[in-house]
């Protein structure tokens, strides 16, 4: 099977096709979001993502005081609050990610970030710099929250804000169902692909090394799957002499610190993905590679020192 190769945030075909094939890059979500729609509307498909990026920012954003998020923390502890069916589906889904990582992956550390002074966009965040050091403020976990799927409603407890991260990008396959031979949706460290690439097969990702933007640390073919990359060195900044990072370990409040630099995670879904790549991270090295066997996720572990540690599914991937 041919495929294109396409590194993991640029995703610009190296090969060619009697297909149209249209690219597009825009920032959103607070990264630099790129599409590759092949055949069908091209044009209008990208379109359509593009819209589809912009209203799910502004209702999950927790920067945008208007959004949806937002608005349901700040009604946390008054009870049921209806929301709109895509709230309640990317909060079923963060709940069943902190359920099966054992509570490795919490979507309520919203106020933690911000005690470590991720309150803000980052690109305000990291020049702010201020001398007093943080105090972690430790996650109060999901076991509170009720979720009703068949009345679209969520109870959140007093004292518990979410912050729903990357659970919801799930355009790549919307592309496809829409009319596209294939599409690649790149957010970040999250790509996702879905039907064929430019060359006819599948799509060739390249996954950068964490430890060394000029080089890879793997490729994958991929074929309606996911590949995602969580680390540590994305995003970071200073507070009280101390550099800091945006994954917070729940039960300290702190950004993790367990020797591991960062977790690439394969799957069906980009948001299945992340998470469990999440966990695995602030498991540590050990209990990280235990959680991703439990779970049958294909994946390595790259250590502080550079060293890889694949799980067994991932061996089986290549």
């Amino acid at each position: 099977m041919h495929g294109v190769e396409v590194p993991l945030t640029t995703p610009t075909a190296r090969a060619t096709t009697t297909e149209p094939v249209i690219g597009h890059q825009l920032h959103a979500m607070g990264t630099t979001a790129e599409l590759m729609v092949v055949g069908g509307a091209g044009n209008l498909l990208v379109e359509w993502a593009v819209g589809r990026l912009v209203a799910l920012e502004a209702s999950w954003s927790r920067f945008l005081p208007e959004s949806e998020l937002c608005r349901l923390d700040q009604r946390a502890g008054t009870g049921p609050v209806a929301v709109s069916t895509e709230m309640a589906d990317a909060i079923g889904r963060a709940l069943s990610l902190w359920y099966v990582t054992h509570g490795r992956f919490d979507p309520t550390v919203r106020r933690s970030l911000e005690a470590n002074g991720y309150d803000r966009t980052f690109r305000l965040v990291a020049p702010a710099g201020p001398a007093q050091a943080v105090v972690p403020l430790p996650a109060p976990g999901c076991e509170g929250i009720r979720l009703d799927h068949v009345h679209s409603t969520v109870s959140i407890p007093a004292g518990v804000s979410l912050d729903l991260g990357g659970v919801g990008k799930g355009l790549a396959a919307g592309l496809v169902e829409r009319g596209a031979s294939g599409a690649c949706v790149s957010l970040g460290g999250d790509v996702r692909v879905a039907g064929r690439g430019p060359a006819g097969g599948g799509w060739v990702i390249e996954v950068e090394d964490p430890l060394d933007e000029s080089g890879v640390l793997c490729s994958r073919r991929l074929v309606d799957q996911a590949i995602v990359t969580s680390t540590t060195r994305f995003r970071r900044w200073t507070r009280g002499g101390k550099m800091l990072h945006h994954i917070i370990d729940p039960e300290t409040g702190a950004p993790a610190h367990h020797g591991v630099t960062a977790v690439v995670a394969m799957g069906d879904a980009a948001w299945w993905a992340e998470g469990v790549a999440k966990a695995a991270l602030v498991a540590g090295v050990a209990e990280g590679l235990a959680l991703l066997e439990r779970l049958g996720v294909a994946a390595v572990m790259v250590d502080d020192l550079g060293d890889r540690y694949p799980t067994s599914y991932w061996e089986q991937s290549a």
